[in-house]
């Protein structure tokens, strides 16, 4: 394989030693497989820490956990960052028989540096215009499946080259998901330098232009075909390859959820949702520029969010054109207006208000992500919620990364925020934050986070919306501000609001327009 393209899997192995913390000691290679931890007041210091913690961060990096997940992996106690090292040990074992490691076996004792550390790799993420394209050989050129083992990258990238979508098995498609997340950046640089990416795009695109899509194969493969290009978010090797072919799959994805043909599973909906989030990260991070004529992410996303062309709209005449309110949001939006009809009865807390999201504590909300589902949080009212939770949070990092354009271009927050409010997004605030305190938190943060974006672009939010804003509830509220806050006496929504003059809180009196030119909420 070509050493310069983005895809050569990483080379110069760490050889590390962690079954025993001592490599000099003989007894240590006796006892690999059965090691025990070293007493309580070794732990804290000396060589043994030492080795311990470099070969955790060489398991890190052979499996390229993302790092917003290593700093959470790291503050783990060290029996469980332990028990994580053995389980990652016993995956990478050499069979019995086997005595030799070879290229795509490592040895149970190396461990892979990943593509960031590697001299052959001068960034993680390179540029479509600069870069070689990975070559990706011919499906005649492809190695025998059954001489290179069923669960290989070879075998997987093979069959997404021959097999047809609507014929392609499920279950196999599931365990592609499952490598894509679970193996080591070795495997799935092996797996895109076989032209996988290339595959899993025609097959996407294949099962998106059937006309009528089977319930129990059709949507089953669309979903998990999803989920492999969520995994591939996961990797720095995984973003290089979503990047190389952008606007491709985010423009087709946006173009099925703004038609009929969109699939009835709302947690299929919910990855498709998810999946657009994507460029905004990735190129957040990325040398690469986006596709022309964008010169940035959030003119990316922003150009696939709106409204399809319209033809027989442009033919109007021009005083009819004028007279219409542009609404270009409008069918994104829709799909928050679906949930609300469809589950009407997940909205019935009409005293609920919209959290001040100065006073949130947002670790206090990110823990909720990690409650065990029971009762009410795990049928389809809970799926519903997530769904619209996850249109609001992409509408939210769309905000957010406005935020970075400058005043004069078309894709900056200001003009960002007028939009979605003449889409009649006002409407679906006030709404949504009727759903259960209790069960649906993370919507109600993402409600309260848009608020303050908002307030941060110099928009003024309408009255109709400022007057729900109230304090959080206790076990997501900041301390200093839940004492602030009773001094205060905020009450109910509507009531007592506060608004910021001179850098300090002041009552706001309720008027029906919106608020005065100066005043902006203590978001």
């Amino acid at each position: 394989m070509d050493n310069t393209s983005p895809y050569t899997r990483p080379s110069a192995p760490v050889a590390v030693n962690y079954a025993s913390y001592d490599s000099s000691s003989s007894a240590g290679k006796e006892n690999r497989r059965s090691w025990t931890p070293p007493p309580a007041e070794e732990k804290r210091g000396g060589i043994e820490c030492q080795l311990f913690e470099r070969a955790f961060e060489d398991m890190l990096e052979e499996r390229d956990i993302p790092h917003g997940v290593r700093s959470q992996l790291r503050s783990m106690d060290h029996s469980k960052k332990l028990n994580i090292l053995r389980a990652s040990e016993s995956q990478t074992r050499l069979p019995p028989s086997s005595t030799t490691p070879s290229r795509h076996t490592p040895s149970p004792y190396v461990l892979h540096k990943s593509r960031a550390r590697s001299s052959s790799f001068s960034s993680p993420f390179e540029p479509p215009s600069s870069a070689p394209a990975p070559r990706v050989r011919p499906t005649s050129e492809l190695p025998n499946p059954k001489k290179s083992g069923a669960d290989s990258p070879v075998a997987f990238a093979a069959m997404l080259a021959r097999e047809k979508s609507t014929t392609m098995d499920v279950e196999r498609v599931k365990k592609l998901r499952s490598l894509i997340r679970a193996e080591s950046v070795g495997w799935l640089a092996d797996f895109l330098g076989c032209g996988g990416y290339e595959g899993l795009l025609e097959r996407l695109e294949e099962i998106l232009g059937v006309e009528w899509r089977e319930e129990q194969h059709d949507d089953q493969l669309l979903h998990e075909l999803l989920r492999c290009f969520k995994g591939l978010t996961t990797t720095d090797i995984g973003k290089s390859a979503l990047l190389s072919s952008s606007p491709r799959p985010f423009a087709p994805l946006v173009a099925l959820l703004y038609t009929d043909k969109k699939p009835g599973s709302l947690s299929t909906r919910q990855l498709l949702i998810e999946l657009l989030t994507a460029p905004l990260e990735l190129y957040s991070t990325s040398p690469a520029p986006p596709p022309l004529p964008h010169d940035t992410a959030a003119q990316l996303v922003r150009a696939l969010l709106l409204n399809p062309r319209d033809e027989e709209a442009e033919k109007v005449h021009d005083f009819i054109r004028v007279a219409k309110k542009p609404r270009v949001f409008k069918m994104l939006l829709n799909e928050c207006y679906e949930i609300e009809r469809d589950f009407f009865w997940c909205f019935g807390h009409k005293s609920n208000g919209i959290w001040s999201h100065a006073d949130v504590d947002v670790s206090a909300v990110q823990r909720l992500r990690f409650r065990v589902p029971g009762g009410m949080t795990a049928g389809v009212e809970y799926e519903a919620i997530g769904y619209l939770t996850a249109v609001f949070t992409l509408t939210n990092d769309l905000c957010e990364s406005a935020l970075r354009e400058p005043a004069h271009s078309p894709a900056n927050a200001l003009q960002l925020h007028a939009d979605l409010f003449a889409s009649g997004i006002d409407r679906h605030i006030y709404t949504a934050r009727q759903a259960s305190l209790t069960h649906y938190p993370l919507l109600h943060y993402q409600l309260s986070r848009y608020l303050s974006l908002a307030a941060r672009a110099g928009f003024s939010v309408p009255w109709s919306v400022a007057r729900f804003l109230c304090a959080p509830p206790e076990h997501v509220c900041r301390a200093r501000a839940r004492a602030r806050l009773e001094s205060a006496h905020y009450s109910k929504p509507g009531i007592g609001r506060k608004v910021v003059r001179g850098g300090e809180f002041h009552d706001a009196p309720p008027r029906l327009g919106e608020m005065e030119r100066g005043e902006r909420l203590a978001l």
